[in-house]
């Protein structure tokens, strides 16, 4: 891997590529909902397999995901006469990366912390360390299989799920660990993308700062939620219908209500603009001006 390391300038490229070339079975991205895991190892994914789409596949991982659904398992025949063993997801890749070796291949696992996955890998957890691959090893159904070692596996974890902390450490410990952070300027960028106006831009990485700071650390959140944001109005919707749910579930393991409204009220700060938040001058009467004349101005 060492000579993609090598012609790689994008920083997440290049850290995949040196990460895999010192040996890791692949690579887990994680962090909070929000931050780009995903985008980022789908990109990592079409980079290695050079935008060749036949040469990576994305899956994502759910709690009833199981051995049968990524291994190998038995499906209904057509006819409806029985049942037939079928490759699955994984299988499919081992095999498709052996017959186009050296090219490299690369299968995204999305949602990773969503299963136990040395129940969903099985026999080919031990077999897809670097100094392991291409042996051959049998599946539950006596089948033979090698992981080849142009097979890369990718993969996303998302700090808040339950199972987290129960993803089993015989797995864990052959990947290298990538945390993907909320980035201020990552959300400056998308919301100049978005052509979102300078002075709410702003206020709103004023807020979006405010949160990461918080010390219960169930409101921070990643720069994506703010990806649909074009305007004051779209903002305001993203609040209503889902940062104002996201912020009162934050408190309700620990009811704080203080805090909650503390939060709404640094909220109305990016919602109420200068000129609404610092009545003009003028609107008022000057100290010495006849009540009559300020009012005739006013009609004027």
């Amino acid at each position: 891997m060492q000579q993609l390391a090598d012609v790689a300038t994008d920083p997440d490229l290049k850290l995949a590529a040196q990460l895999l070339d010192d040996g890791f079975a692949g690579v887990i991205y994680a962090g909070l909902p929000g931050t780009g895991k995903s985008r980022t190892a789908r990109r990592v994914a079409i980079w290695l397999a050079q935008s060749d789409p036949s040469r990576y596949k994305m899956i994502q991982f759910h709690p009833s995901y199981q051995y049968e659904d990524f291994m190998q398992g038995f499906v209904p025949k057509a006819d409806g006469e029985g049942f037939s063993l079928q490759d699955k997801h994984f299988v499919e890749m081992c095999n498709q990366a052996e017959k186009a070796y050296p090219k490299i291949h690369v299968l995204v696992v999305d949602e990773l912390s969503r299963v136990d996955p040395s129940r969903v890998f099985g026999e080919a957890l031990g077999f897809i360390e670097q100094d392991k691959k291409g042996q051959k090893f049998k599946l539950s159904s006596g089948q033979e299989l090698v992981v080849p070692d142009n097979l890369v596996i990718l993969a996303t974890m998302n700090d808040r799920d339950r199972g987290v902390d129960e993803v089993d450490i015989a797995f864990e410990r052959r990947f290298a660990r990538v945390e993907v952070a909320p980035s201020p300027e990552a959300l400056e960028n998308m919301l100049t993308e978005n052509g979102v106006e300078v002075d709410l831009r702003r206020r709103i990485g004023d807020f979006f700062r405010f949160l990461l700071r918080h010390a219960n650390p169930e409101v921070h959140l990643g720069h994506g939620y703010f990806a649909r944001v074009r305007d004051l109005a779209s903002l305001e919707r993203l609040w209503n219908y889902q940062l104002l749910h996201l912020m009162r579930r934050a408190f309700r393991a620990i009811p704080n209500e203080s805090e909650l409204a503390a939060i709404k009220q640094q909220w109305q700060r990016v919602i109420t603009t200068p000129a609404a938040a610092t009545p003009a001058a003028s609107a008022e009467p000057e100290p010495d001006a006849p009540a009559g004349e300020s009012g005739a101005t006013a009609l004027s």
